[in-house]
């Protein structure tokens, strides 16, 4: 991970969140209305529209849009509308529920003047990459181990069955034991819906 505070991300005019800071591409969350005032702040500093982003060969459906994709050097930020969530079906991303939607836009976590996503998104958002797209960092994992004691609460849980449905306490089960490398084989394999 490299050292997001060189992004001039803190000093965004409207409100953002960050949803992930990975192999030098930061992924922002903002809303669709300030959208075009962020891309203008990130091209004063330097910041360049990228044309062939990994998004042009996929689809993106119910209101969740293609991200905006500026580059500057070797660091990415993509723009998302909504909070995205890979699909079972090939090639598709879909917005996370409107419930989770609204909580990532309560009280950010803030960590040197830069606003993420509320810790309880992040954990949901997290399992979902681990989930959909079997693509966790070892940081991620950390974060995982680090937070478990949300399994703990009711409006995380209930959050996270608006993603797992009935999977979600064999999810709450595999989290506890820390076995992140099997939860998209047990998900695949859960017939209980």
């Amino acid at each position: 991970m490299f050292e997001i505070e060189n992004t001039d991300i803190s000093k965004i005019p409207v409100p953002y969140r960050v949803m992930r800071n990975i192999n030098n591409t930061v992924i922002l969350l903002v809303r669709k209305i300030d959208q075009e005032e962020v891309v203008c702040y990130l091209k004063q500093k330097g910041y360049a529209h990228e044309e062939n982003g990994w998004y042009k060969n996929f689809d993106f459906r119910y209101q969740l849009e293609p991200p905006i994709s500026l580059k500057r050097k070797k660091i990415t930020i993509e723009i998302f509308n909504k909070i995205p969530c890979a699909s079972l079906t090939p090639r598709t991303y879909i917005p996370l529920d409107d419930a989770i939607q609204m909580t990532a836009w309560e009280a950010p976590y803030v960590k040197n003047n830069i606003a993420w996503l509320p810790l309880e998104v992040e954990f949901i958002y997290i399992l979902t990459i681990c989930i959909f797209l079997a693509n966790l960092s070892d940081a991620e994992k950390f974060f995982l181990t680090q937070h478990i004691n949300f399994c703990d609460s009711k409006h995380i849980v209930a959050l996270l069955r608006k993603v797992f449905f009935n999977f979600t306490n064999d999810l709450i089960h595999l989290v506890r034991e820390k076995d992140f490398s099997n939860l998209y084989d047990a998900y695949i394999s859960f017939k209980e819906y």
